[in-house]
């Protein structure tokens, strides 16, 4: 199990896609906290955070 927390958020856009499709291909699970919407491509479901404890599970596009 993988966890990120903004690990590759200096890292530019191509690198933190190879780094997920390494992930994929080995099959590593991960859990990520990130901004980039483009990254929902390598996640199965988005855990949105919102004000005064509310949250959402919504899969990914």
């Amino acid at each position: 199990m993988w966890f990120r927390i903004e690990a590759t958020r200096v890292a530019d856009v191509k690198t933190e896609c190879h780094v997920y499709n390494l992930l994929v291909e080995h099959n590593i699970p991960f859990i990520s906290v990130g901004h980039r919407p483009k990254l929902t491509a390598f996640h199965d479901n988005v855990l949105e955070l919102g004000g005064s404890g509310a949250w959402r599970l919504l899969p990914c596009p």
